[in-house]
């Protein structure tokens, strides 16, 4: 990291807000500078995991974006950094985009954060945006469809109408328990997907490989992921991950 925070360069603001009329560096302009500077030193950084949960309560409820990076140098040696972004829908932006904007904006904000890289321009920062007009009530019924459609789209119409059934949900309260379902299958996915790929890392070449090492931990085999509950899938990715780095 010494090297890279070295190599990191000033990014230029070359980009400007329309309404407000300030120069900001641009998320796409810091990941692309940063990019640069990790390759040139030997690094490379990329998201493992990518969830959604809420934050807050009843009006204020919000959707973040929490994501887990790998950090990996060619030595060999890695470890894992996590960050979590506000999703912020609004006119013009549905669910979806601010979904699209959130990641960008995250990994920006890591980047700059790794590489100590200087803040950006002026009504860019979080601090410094201006939300008076910002209304959470505004935005919360509309905000639930499009994330019941984000689900949709990432379990597949098959496997959400098992867990959403096929009729839209009744009610609000209905809507916020069918949320919580979807979002821990997608948990499900997540934690999958992290042992699978640590597993590789570990030197299993197939599923054989695989269930040996887990195994040998006293850990669910492949074919018990799917009927695992979520929190043994946290132990076990949680388990890979110590044994990997070496704890």
């Amino acid at each position: 990291m010494v090297r890279a925070q070295g190599l990191a360069r000033a990014v230029v603001k070359g980009s400007e807000n329309d309404h407000f009329k300030y120069k900001y560096a641009s998320s796409e302009a810091i990941i692309s500078e940063g990019r640069e500077a990790l390759n040139e030193a030997g690094l490379s950084l990329f998201p493992v995991t990518q969830d959604l949960c809420d934050m807050g309560e009843g009006e204020n409820l919000m959707s973040v974006l929490k994501v887990v990076y790998g950090l990996v140098h060619t030595s060999g040696q890695g470890m894992e950094l996590s960050s979590t972004t506000p999703i912020i829908p609004e006119k013009g932006r549905p669910f979806d985009k601010a979904l699209a904007a959130a990641k960008t904006y995250d990994l920006g904000y890591l980047i700059r954060g790794l590489l100590l890289l200087p803040r950006v321009g002026k009504g860019e920062e979080v601090d410094d945006r201006d939300d008076r007009n910002f209304d959470p009530t505004r935005l919360r019924n509309s905000e639930i469809t499009n994330r019941l459609q984000d689900h949709r789209k990432a379990l597949g119409k098959e496997r959400y109408d098992e867990i959403a059934g096929q009729e839209p949900p009744a009610d609000h309260e209905s809507a916020l328990t069918i949320l919580a379902l979807l979002e821990a299958e997608r948990e499900r996915d997540g934690l999958i997907r992290t042992s699978k790929m640590i597993l590789a890392q570990m030197g299993a070449k197939d599923a054989v490989g695989a269930d040996a090492i887990l195994t040998e931990r006293k850990l669910p085999t492949l074919d018990q992921f799917a009927k695992c509950p979520v929190s043994d899938l946290q132990v076990t990715a949680a388990t890979l991950r110590k044994a990997w780095k070496g704890e």
